[in-house]
């Protein structure tokens, strides 16, 4: 037995973990739109950013995007954005918020980050937030948002470093939330270590900036390219 014991969570299969996510996903997307963007100035400063790497030919997927704020803020900017989460019932919020005011350039699917429903080199830009921590498989997710983009497109992500975080957070704090709110799946790695996942890929990093107010002890904003 290794050092840190294992749950009944850990010896899940992957597909009952997956299960497990989804419908937790779909317990709280309700009250999770509701919920307020605690940093408005850094997300604001991360979609100024992202639209640098846009064009108005631009097709572009959001993997993991909850209930379709960011993709529907981008939409204005490119030919067409899709969005994708594991999650029905978020996805059939984003489609009400596209009934309610548009754009006409965006559509919502349900699909899990490591199998998606697209053809090799669909995108020229793939964008994931503050999913690959949740997600069983990193790397086989990573290979996904690699296959389906075009040769030289572009992948930006903004992820949590739960590895460099106080160890009391880390190994007491998280845990405990992990329990209580039933999330089966929480990686803690590094900022190197998620650059090696992003390598491991296939992906090439363009840039590492840090937009939240903590600096260097927030999530890193990555741009990758194929």
């Amino acid at each position: 037995m290794t050092a840190q014991a294992l749950t009944l969570a850990d010896m899940k299969p992957e597909q009952d973990k997956a299960e497990d996510s989804r419908r937790f996903w779909d317990r709280t997307a309700r009250k999770y739109a509701k919920g307020k963007i605690s940093d408005q100035a850094s997300y604001d400063k991360s979609l100024a950013r992202t639209r640098d790497y846009f064009a108005k030919d631009s097709d572009v997927v959001e993997i993991g995007g909850g209930t379709g704020t960011t993709a529907l803020l981008h939409a204005p900017f490119v030919k067409h954005i899709t969005g994708t989460d594991i999650s029905s019932e978020m996805v059939a919020i984003a489609r009400e918020k596209t009934a309610e005011s548009g754009p006409l350039n965006a559509d919502f699917i349900a699909a899990v980050a490591d199998d998606l429903p697209f053809a090799n080199a669909s995108f020229d830009v793939a964008m994931a937030h503050n999913l690959y921590h949740l997600v069983e498989d990193v790397d086989a997710a990573l290979r996904e948002a690699h296959r389906i983009l075009k040769p030289g497109g572009v992948f930006i992500t903004k992820t949590p470093a739960l590895g460099d975080m106080n160890p009391f957070i880390k190994w007491v704090v998280l845990p405990v939330m992990q329990r209580i709110y039933g999330i089966t799946t929480l990686h803690k790695f590094t900022k190197d270590e998620w650059q090696q996942a992003l390598a491991r890929a296939g992906f090439t990093i363009d840039a590492v900036e840090y937009h939240d107010k903590g600096g260097e002890n927030g999530r890193a904003f990555i741009v990758a390219r194929k």
